[in-house]
């Protein structure tokens, strides 16, 4: 399954042309709003694959390939009117309306054994999909259901991942990651790609091991002009957030099909060189496994490091959030390579202004 694009407009934010592929990178100035579109992204998707709705009122679409590769549109509405909460929804999935609600009125859902429309009075501040199954009559929406992607959010520093995951949503809002226990449960090629993405980053990194101490295991990591090995607690905050990035997105590729990653500030705490290679790496490998990635920065280096084809860059105007991508002006990307500049002038010269594209 791939997310392709997203509009939202809700009482903190609104953007639309949020369009997404494989890869994505979000760039903007400070206090444009990378880390909380980047949350409002995450939050729109735990309510869409996992009805956990959000609060407040809002509309947002959701525009997907689903595992069959057919394109899927999904629509909510959520109205908090005198405090009470009711949603209007629609799913339609290659042009066929699967099912279709408005606010405080019934469901009317796509029979596939009568190839009739039911309707269900389901409670206005349920989502339909939280309360109406059938594996028979709504296949389809079955088949959505069992082939979700699976969501991950990797905050700053990296401690903590908030791990969203089939029915846990309901009672798992985020875990301790024991990410020695991680390590552990990698096969033997991804132990060593641990490794070999460590020292291409830049650590020398002489042994990797991780051992069970009163039923957690714990990771050790020995530098090669060490004598003796270190607890993860023990490395430099760099070296910590390398270690995580890497096993997390390892870990995470080699349980779920189609993970998402969500990373916010990437490369925070890595000097410059570190940052490209360790950036690099990441996005390479989510690429070679298959996993949906969107990472904010703020790292010129990194944006040198990574295609601008893979970039959203943002602008915000009050509590409109713009999105400039690839997908929605292809024609100014591609006059900007014609430039022969570094990434970062497009994101940092006049050239945008310059082409009318944003006033400021």
């Amino acid at each position: 399954m791939k997310i392709l694009s997203i509009d939202y407009n809700g009482e903190d934010m609104s953007f639309k042309d949020l369009n997404l592929g494989q890869l994505n990178l979000f760039v903007s100035r400070n206090g444009v709003g990378k880390s909380r579109l980047l949350k409002k992204v995450y939050d729109i998707l735990a309510c869409f694959f996992f009805q956990k709705p959000m609060s407040g009122d809002y509309e947002f679409g959701v525009t997907f390939l689903n595992h069959k590769e057919e394109f899927c549109h999904y629509v909510i509405i959520s109205d908090n009117a005198e405090s009470k909460v009711s949603y209007a929804e629609r799913l339609i999935i290659n042009d066929a309306l699967l099912f279709e609600r408005e606010l405080t009125a019934p469901v009317f859902m796509y029979n596939s054994v009568t190839k009739q429309v039911d309707e269900h009075n389901i409670p206005f501040d349920k989502l339909a999909m939280s309360v109406i199954r059938d594996t028979k009559k709504y296949l389809q929406i079955e088949e959505f259901l069992n082939n979700r992607m699976s969501i991950v959010r990797l905050p700053i520093g990296l401690k903590t991942a908030e791990n969203i995951y089939a029915e846990e949503i309901a009672n798992r809002k985020s875990e301790d990651i024991n990410i020695a226990e991680a390590y552990h449960d990698l096969s033997a090629a991804d132990k060593n790609k641990t490794k070999d993405a460590l020292i291409s980053t830049g650590y020398n990194i002489a042994e990797m091991y991780a051992v069970k101490v009163q039923n957690e295991y714990e990771l050790y990591i020995r530098e090669a002009d060490l004598r003796n090995a270190l607890q993860i607690n023990q490395l430099s905050q760099g070296m910590l957030r390398a270690v995580y990035l890497v096993i997390n997105v390892l870990h995470y590729t080699s349980i779920w099909d189609d993970p998402f990653f969500f990373i916010d500030d990437i490369t925070e705490g890595l000097d410059y060189a570190r940052a490209k290679k360790l950036g690099k790496w990441v996005f390479d490998t989510c690429q070679e496994r298959g996993a949906q990635l969107i990472a904010t920065t703020n790292d010129s280096f990194l944006m040198d490091t990574i295609d601008i084809e893979h970039w959203n860059v943002l602008n915000r105007e009050g509590d409109e959030i713009q999105c400039l991508n690839y997908e929605n002006n292809k024609e100014l990307f591609d006059k900007f390579h014609y430039k022969g500049l570094s990434n970062f002038d497009f994101f940092s010269s006049s050239f945008l202004k310059n082409q009318g594209v944003w006033k400021k």
